[in-house]
């Protein structure tokens, strides 16, 4: 299909105004950096832990 005719088939909406504003993102929604980093850390922690106890 032909972008001409269908005007959502070549939008980005990471293009849009709202969305580079950050007006369409929701804070509370999204995690930091450090805390994913924290998360993954504790995962491997677990993970160690869990293959130390069956063994």
């Amino acid at each position: 299909m032909d972008a001409r005719t269908n005007p959502l088939l070549g939008r980005n909406p990471a293009n849009d105004p709202a969305h580079r504003q950050g007006a369409d993102v929701d804070s509370n929604d999204q995690l930091s950096s450090v805390m994913l980093l924290g998360l993954a850390i504790a995962g491997g922690v677990v993970a160690i832990f869990l293959e130390w106890l069956t063994h």
